[in-house]
Formats: structure tokens, sequence, C-alpha cells
């Protein structure tokens, strides 16, 4: 078989790695629930939802230093540890500029969206697939 050259798999739109079925909690949620969510699906965020539009994320990052770190009980709500107006991308967007936007915010997931309704999250694991040293090398040269 043959292999994709790094720069070719830049290109490729990140419909490809998206994981379409978004795992989400509602902003009032505890800080449990939303980690029990996450366990239960061996995801690494989750989704904060208010009335079905996603209003923010929480990462394992957020528990550890927005939760766990500040000794918040983990009876608050959700919605007090998330990151609102995460970092989104349209679901054709290219490899290079996901990563481009995930260095520049220092985030590993970004949430994906068709037509203006987000309807998953790609991270930088799933991205991983890409042989991301062959791709990281080549946006350091550029």
């Amino acid at each position: 078989m043959k292999k994709t050259p790094p720069s070719e798999k830049l290109e490729i739109p990140i419909r490809r790695f998206v994981t379409k079925r978004l795992i989400g909690v509602n902003r009032d949620a505890t800080i449990q629930e939303a980690a029990s969510r996450m366990v239960e699906f061996k995801i690494s965020s989750i989704a904060v939802v208010d009335h079905e539009d996603v209003i923010g994320i929480v990462t394992d990052t957020d528990f550890k230093k927005k939760a766990l770190a500040e000794g918040r009980s983990p009876e608050e709500a959700v919605h007090k540890i998330m990151t609102s107006n995460p970092v989104t991308a349209d679901i054709n967007t290219t490899v290079r500029h996901v990563l481009e936007l995930m260095y520049k915010e220092k985030v590993k997931h970004i949430l994906v969206s068709e037509d203006k309704k987000i309807t998953g999250i790609t991270t930088l694991k799933e991205l991983e697939e890409l042989d991301l040293h062959g791709l990281e090398t080549l946006i350091a040269r550029e």
C-alpha cells in the first residue's frame, strides 16, 4: 500500500477524523455526573449543553485545574468549570488548519460544526493516525 506524504495529509478535510457522536451533559449537571459520563464513554472531553445548544466543553485538564486543584465540590454545576466559547472548526476545514488552531489556541480538542451547528469533535489523539511526527516536522519547516 502506497503511503500518502505528510504534505498531502495536511490537506485532508477533518471530516474523516471527527467523532460524530458528541457526548454531552446539561449545564446544570454536577461535576461528578460529567466525570462519570466521561469515564463511562472512555472520552477525554464532554460537551456542555443548554437547550440542545453546545455552550462549552470540559476536558480532563479542566477537571484537574478547575475542579480538583481549586477544591470544588463534585456536586457543583459543571458549567462552573467548563471552557465557554470553545474552539470550533467547520467539518470541511483541513487537517493543517486544525493543527494550526490547536497550536495557536493551546488546545487538544476542537468542536466541529456542520451547517453552523456543532455536530462532533476532533482531538489531537485522533489526528495522531496521520503520523503526526511527520506532520509536525513539516509544519515546523513552514
